[in-house]
């Protein structure tokens, strides 16, 4: 794909995003979720064709992007966990025999 084709291409998409924005369909939660995995292949793939720095760069925007949208997940499984052993501690204490 040469670069008018590909200019084309993001500028009828960019096109049928703001139309569909305008009727009110909108996808942010998507892209925002799916932006920094798109980073992280654009950083792979410009490894792979020699632009090391700026592949370095892009895989490390997006995997801080990422962890940011992650965060939440992380904690809820650290809170989930702390409970857990929370519990176990607790059961432990009254089901030993001294």
């Amino acid at each position: 794909m040469n670069g008018k084709t590909a200019l084309g291409v993001i500028l009828v998409a960019f096109g049928v995003l703001i139309a569909l924005k305008l009727l009110g369909i909108t996808f942010g939660p998507i892209f925002g979720f799916l932006f920094p995995f798109v980073l992280l292949l654009l950083g792979y793939v410009g490894m792979k064709n020699g632009r090391y720095w700026i592949g370095i760069i892009l895989i490390a925007v997006g995997a801080i992007w990422l962890l940011i949208r992650l965060s939440g997940v992380f904690f809820l499984i650290l809170a989930i966990a702390a409970i857990a052993i929370g519990i176990s501690m607790i059961r432990g204490k009254s089901r030993r025999v001294f």
